[in-house]
């Protein structure tokens, strides 16, 4: 159980801070809104040789929204319909997040959030905190939304803190990393400013073209010693078609090569790893005529794995089929909501 809360949590957080909890108008339906609803994750399941093959329901996740379609509450349910945990989410007056509550069963209070915005409505800073009020991690944002300072806590002190530098685009530059000891003596209201870079104890590096895209990501431990580096190499349609993880310049650990079709659907990516052969992965995408994807199938030594996606009349993904090896074993049903 503890592993599907895992999954379920770095799903519904995923949704939430690339903002598409909900969804967009349908280009063919202007008149007409869609919100996700609810979801069905079942596992194929099989007690004996002479049971039938059923899928059991192992979560459902749901959500309910405001006129103004921003989501109010997304609950998770355990596969015998009692509440797993549920989250309660708050506004500013102009339609801003400001915050969400996480509440599990008999509305036990866990962790929740804070969030404050500058004028120009950017957020510029986010809080997370448990069920006693005690601060477990918060970021900071300049007025472009870029972020700038990252923190872990532990018991009130500081345990990782990441300062990002940019450049006048807004790309992100340099990443530092540090461990608490530079704030051990400080209480949490005095930990905003930079020690010693020499006092990192990692720090990643980036390069960019005159577009905007990634040409390397350096990775250095502590006393700028190299980790490792990726190398990107784009299209003309500004489509990464290869990528290279190196230890040194003499060391490749493996690459990542794309391909588009037409339309600039990836189509194919090949993982080659020249130490370890046996990690080499090739994933192939299909598209129907709307550009949708309809299938995702990877190929990992003897295993294949596949994803089948399927939409309603107006577009939106109502399920998924996943199989391995041509047995199915997993659905997830999607339940959308129009008005």
């Amino acid at each position: 159980m503890r592993k599907y809360f895992l999954l379920f949590f770095l799903f519904l957080s995923y949704m939430f801070y690339s903002h598409v909890i909900w969804a967009s108008n349908d280009s063919l339906h202007v008149d007409r809104k869609v919100r996700f609803h609810k979801e069905f994750i079942c596992r194929k399941k099989q007690c004996n040789k002479n049971q039938k093959i059923h899928f059991d329901t192992l979560q459902t996740y749901a959500c309910e929204y405001n006129i103004e379609g921003c989501v109010l509450k997304a609950e998770h349910y355990n596969d015998d319909g009692s509440l797993f945990f549920k989250d309660v989410f708050s506004y500013r007056e102009d339609g801003k997040l400001s915050g969400f509550k996480r509440y599990f069963f008999k509305n036990t209070l866990g962790n929740y959030s804070v969030m404050k915005y500058w004028k120009s409505g950017k957020i510029s800073s986010r809080s997370f905190y448990n069920y006693l009020d005690e601060l477990l991690n918060s970021s900071i944002f300049d007025e472009n939304g870029n972020l700038l300072i990252q923190t872990s806590f532990m018991s009130g002190r500081v345990d990782l803190k990441t300062f990002y530098k940019y450049n006048s685009r807004g790309e992100k530059l340099d990443s530092y990393m540090f461990n608490g000891e530079p704030w051990r003596d400080n209480l949490i209201e005095k930990v905003d400013s930079m020690p010693s870079l020499s006092e990192s104890i990692h720090h990643t590096r980036f390069e960019y073209d005159a577009h905007g895209n990634v040409l390397k990501k350096v990775f250095l431990h502590c006393h700028e010693r190299l980790i490792r580096y990726f190398t990107y190499k784009y299209d003309d349609h500004h489509n990464l078609i290869e990528e290279v993880e190196m230890k040194s310049k003499v060391d490749t650990i493996g690459c990542k090569r794309c391909l588009y079709d037409e339309n600039n659907n990836k189509v194919r990516e090949v993982y080659q790893y020249f130490k370890n052969s046996k990690l080499n992965t090739q994933v192939d995408y299909i598209y129907d005529d709307f550009d949708r994807l309809i299938c995702e199938k990877k190929q990992k030594n003897d295993k294949i794995t596949e994803k089948r996606y399927f939409y309603d009349e107006y577009g939106k993904l109502n399920r998924e089929d996943h199989l391995v090896n041509g047995e199915e074993t997993k659905k997830v049903i999607y339940q959308n909501t129009y008005f």
